[in-house]
């Protein structure tokens, strides 16, 4: 019987396995997330050209929430204790068309536009193995970071604004991030084995990767070992829904 928790970085889903060897059954449960969620700080300028209509330009930075999963696998003579842990940090921008509804004291809004996102993202992976027979284990540690393409999504938001004066308001609103981003490349900055340094002994391939839109394999030309290895680019959510609350000051 084996039962584990893995992590896959960038397939965005976490997997339960539960594997029976003697009855041959095998089961897997997704968890899906999104690295959207986190705390955002923002701030935005813009003006209105009527009453109802106008336009606005956000700056903000999100700083994500960490995404954390682990593992326990048993098998046979030894045991494998491993734990995932991500980090991401995002920069965007958000050029939005804003709709109000003119009224006075109380005044309802809409706002729609596109992000526009400059994202990081750091994955930790830390693995101990132990041997039943001779109860001794080994600790391993590796770092990547991952360097993300410009990320281009949708933003909508519904809220409303409560005038306290002629030039300062406060407002509440429920905003929407659809976005997902493709990595471009990812590097192993750090990999040791007990707290001996592994990065020396490592080919750049082994440590650099390029995600690509196609690949081509030739078994008869391998790629060179100096040169980074390719992957298949994959899609990375960063949606998000949530509440923002803040003051507005007009001049």
């Amino acid at each position: 019987m084996e039962q584990a928790m893995a992590y896959h970085p960038g397939t965005q889903t976490m997997f339960n396995y539960d594997q029976n060897y003697e009855t041959e059954v095998y089961k897997v449960d997704v968890i899906k997330y999104s690295y959207g969620k986190g705390l955002n700080f923002a701030g935005t300028f813009g003006g209105m050209f009527n009453k109802n209509i106008g336009a606005e330009l956000g700056i903000g930075y999100l700083l994500g929430s960490k995404i954390e999963s682990t593992s326990n696998l048993t098998a046979l003579t030894t045991t494998t204790k491993s734990t995932t842990t991500d980090n991401n940090k995002m920069l965007f921008f958000v050029p939005t068309l804003v709709i109000e509804s003119g009224f006075e004291k109380i005044n309802p809004y809409a706002r729609i536009g596109l992000i526009v996102a400059f994202p990081k993202i750091t994955s930790k992976d830390e693995a101990t193995v132990t041997s039943a027979f001779s109860q001794t284990s080994l600790k391993t540690v590796e770092v990547t970071e991952y360097k993300m393409d410009l990320g281009l999504g949708a933003n909508a938001a519904l809220g409303i604004l409560f005038d306290v004066s002629d030039n300062f308001a406060i407002f509440g609103e429920c905003n929407i991030n659809a976005l997902s981003i493709t990595p471009k490349s990812s590097e192993i900055t750090e990999s040791s084995s007990d707290g001996i340094d592994n990065l020396n002994s490592m080919t750049t391939s082994e440590k650099e990767t390029v995600y690509e839109n196609s690949l081509t394999e030739n078994p008869l030309n391998p790629p060179s070992e100096g040169e980074p290895s390719k992957s298949l680019k994959f899609k990375t959510p960063f949606s998000s829904v949530g509440a923002n609350i803040g003051i507005k000051i007009s001049f």
